[in-house]
């Protein structure tokens, strides 16, 4: 799962998965299915904004991305995906609450020696 910190200016990169749960309001999460020659799978990608923001005008929450931001945020997701010869294939946005089970999954996984 990639975590992706909406900063106050028009560039998204992603981060370290790194999230802090008092500020878990915040949080979205994008459910996407991964599709590749060999298999499927969840790689979900989750939004957060920062809690210190330098800009007045900065983003208080991801719940606040206009439809038109959320769809071009699909669209990118997606056309970098098509570069490594995978299909995306887009669930839906969700909030706060799926976000942090996302999270605790991930941690989860993670936290499982590895075979």
């Amino acid at each position: 799962m990639g975590t992706i910190l909406v900063p106050p200016f028009a560039h998204y990169r992603p981060t370290a998965p790194l999230v802090q749960a008092a500020y878990a309001e915040g949080l979205r999460i994008l459910e996407v299915e991964q599709k590749s020659k060999k298999k499927s799978e969840r790689n979900d990608r989750l939004f957060a904004v920062p809690v210190r923001s330098h800009s007045e005008n900065a983003l208080r929450d991801v719940r606040d991305l206009t439809k038109p931001v959320q769809e071009e945020l699909e669209k990118f997701f997606i056309a970098t995906e098509e570069l490594e010869d995978k299909k995306l294939k887009i669930l839906g946005w969700e909030g706060p609450k799926q976000a942090l089970m996302a999270i605790r999954q991930a941690a989860k996984s993670f936290a499982k020696p590895q075979e």
